[in-house]
């Protein structure tokens, strides 16, 4: 309801509350104490307030939400936490409320100004009363999701409102004021915090509830049951607090954030009745990475899908596919890619090796390629471009896909090594090449950097393992015109598939061993020169940081300080006891 629409019998009600508050602010003034007959004396006036026709249903209930929990502080002693009421349930020009706390140990009287968002961002539980319908925003209001406060994790968790532990105790929840009501947009976006909601009407169709389980994210309470709900409350432990709000935050995130993943949503939904035969199941929408990156076209088994393993309490299957690209021309025995092919095929987890014929040459007869144990096929496109070598082809039958340069140089152990490391982070890019971003104040812009520094955000697909449906992403989720600007520049394709898989799974990736040099230095006889010797090859890297940033509209990537070493590398025990002994002499 807009301000100056509300009738005559709310502004008395208003009117009464305010009187009320301010009464027991004067209380408060120049106090340490609050008694227990003066908690008492304001919980009967509240009562006795919200008794008048003229107050909104939105504010009864907030109100008889804090009234037991009043009665208790007077009658029972000090519960575990404490609860917060609203000087004013009117609409302030600057968003704002005043908060007076009664606290459960002495007494003691707390006085803090809080806007709206600051109350949602501290408290654990945010009731959405009938009152308040679905449109309004409010509900969504309570999922939103931003930069955390100031305040220690731990005590985020727990709810704190105020800044440290001796003035304040845990928040039991908090009233969700009734500001005027902003444009969509504005609601929307505003920086707040997961805040578990508790939901006071049972006839709700909630948004999205045909594929998202409400349940593992908000509290449905009874309206008719509501001075039960403090004890609910109290009920749930932490452990299930800290879940209700990762799930909170999962949701908002993924589906209610903006208007365009609000549209992308209902599409998908609807492309799924449709499409009945090819649908997501309950958990894609419920769990990480959600609905919007689970695309039912690529399989409707969890079991093909790299973020499901620990759900299904399976690990991947140990094998692999290798591709390299091949861009030079093949004269010699001796050439960079047949030492790869040979050293690849040694590896006892390397199923198939498939080889990109993208040079411009003729492909060479069958007899040139070395003889393996494992199956070679040599794949000549019908366009040769940078992106194809991300093309899911039928020839990959294998979850893990070893992406490989031409002139890329490895042993057997490092090949291994890498490949048991993936096996434990599926979802994730686990190799060898490491690149970091940087923001650039100077010039108000993302960087790129290839310096070897404490933490990276890339590890690039030159010599790097990942799971086969990141292929399926790259192309049929990524835009064409992004995958031509790579493919005209012939650059910049491993950055595009670091701000993919970082943007899906909000995690790093992975390097192992120290390893720093992995490209091949010597230039062989009639072989193209390599594009990282070209001046042009790094300015174009940097201006592709920023168009993909752009399209994903903020940084998807993840710095990360850790790196995977075998177990007793470098380790002063004999040689016979490590297992990757190869990688220590390299």
């Amino acid at each position: 309801m807009r301000r100056g629409e509300q009738g005559h019998g709310q502004d008395r009600t208003f009117g009464s509350l305010r009187a009320l508050s301010e009464t027991l602010e004067d209380t408060l003034h120049g106090k340490e104490l609050v008694t227990s007959e003066q908690a008492s004396e304001f919980a009967g006036a509240i009562g006795s307030a919200t008794a008048s026709k003229g107050c909104s249903m939105f504010n009864r209930f907030s109100i008889a939400f804090l009234l037991p929990t009043a009665q208790a502080l007077a009658g029972k002693g000090p519960p575990s936490r404490h609860f917060a009421a609203a000087s004013g349930f009117e609409d302030h020009p600057d968003g704002q409320q005043r908060v007076l706390g009664l606290s459960s140990r002495g007494w003691r009287g707390t006085r803090q100004r809080y806007n709206d968002q600051e109350l949602l961002r501290n408290s654990s539980f945010c009731l959405v009363p009938r009152g308040r319908h679905l449109g309004s925003l409010r509900f969504l209001e309570a999922l939103q999701v931003s930069e955390a406060p100031a305040l220690p994790a731990a005590r985020r968790a727990q709810g704190w409102l105020c800044p440290s532990r001796e003035e304040s105790v845990p928040s039991l929840g908090a009233q969700i004021p009734a500001p005027s009501l902003p444009p969509l947009l504005t609601l929307l976006f505003p920086p707040q915090a997961a805040c578990i909601p508790v939901l006071l009407s049972g006839g709700w169709e909630l948004p999205f509830s045909e594929v998202i389980d409400w349940k593992k994210a908000a509290v449905i309470g009874d309206e008719r049951l509501l001075l039960q709900i403090p004890s609910i409350m109290r009920s749930i432990d932490e452990d299930k607090v800290l879940a209700l709000r990762q799930q909170t935050q999962f949701l908002w995130e993924t589906y209610f954030s903006s208007v365009e993943k609000i549209v992308l949503t209902t599409l998908e939904i609807i492309q799924d009745r449709i499409n009945s035969h090819i649908t997501r199941n309950y958990v894609m929408w419920n769990a990480q990475p959600g609905g919007l990156y689970a695309l039912p076209q690529f399989s409707t088994s969890l079991a093909d899908f790299p973020f499901y393993y620990l759900a299904l309490g399976r690990s991947p299957d140990k094998e692999f596919t290798a591709v390299i690209q091949a861009v030079s021309p093949l004269f010699s025995q001796s050439q960079p890619i047949i030492k790869l092919i040979l050293a690849v095929a040694l590896s006892k987890y390397c199923t198939q090796i498939v080889v990109l014929w993208n040079c411009d040459k003729p492909l060479p007869p069958r007899s040139t390629w070395p003889s393996t144990t494992v199956p070679l096929s040599v794949v000549e496109g019908e366009h040769k471009t940078t992106s194809s070598r991300f093309f899911p082809y039928d020839l990959i039958r294998t979850d893990a896909v070893l992406s490989l340069d031409e002139d890329t140089v490895l042993s057997t152990n490092e090949v291994d090594f890498a490949f048991m490391v993936w096996c434990s982070f599926p979802e994730r890019i686990v190799g060898y090449p490491a690149r970091s971003h940087y923001w650039d104040s100077s010039k108000g812009r993302w960087g790129y950097t290839s310096k070897w520094t404490n933490e990276y955000s890339m590890v690039l697909t030159g010599a790097a393992f990942y799971h086969r449906y990141y292929h399926y992403l790259y192309t049929f989720y990524l835009p064409a015109s992004l995958r031509s600007m790579v493919d005209q520049i012939s650059n910049c394709e491993d950055i595009l598939m670091n701000f993919l898989v970082s943007a899906v799974t909000k995690l790093p990736p992975i390097k192992v061993t120290q390893k720093k040099q992995y490209k091949e230095t010597m230039m062989q006889q009639g072989s193209k020169m390599s594009r990282w010797a070209d001046p042009e090859h790094f300015v174009q890297r940097q201006a592709c940081m920023n168009s993909f940033t752009n399209w994903f509209g903020f940084m998807p990537l993840v710095h990360s300080q850790m790196r995977l070493d075998p177990v007793l590398f470098k380790d002063q025990v004999s040689i016979l006891r490590k297992k990757y002994r190869d990688i220590e002499r390299l």
